[in-house]
């Protein structure tokens, strides 16, 4: 998750930019999104 950060920090994404930013773990990723998907109420 730090790898998506710190690739959201250093291009100065915004937070929905971020979407495209993809983390070297696609398992840790795959969490992280669902987690988003979950506080947005994506289903």
């Amino acid at each position: 998750m730090l790898h998506a950060a710190t690739i959201v920090i250093a291009s100065g994404l915004t937070f929905d930019q971020r979407w495209h930013a993809v983390p070297a773990f696609p398992t840790v990723s795959e969490v992280r999104l669902r987690l988003v998907e979950a506080d947005r109420g994506v289903s």
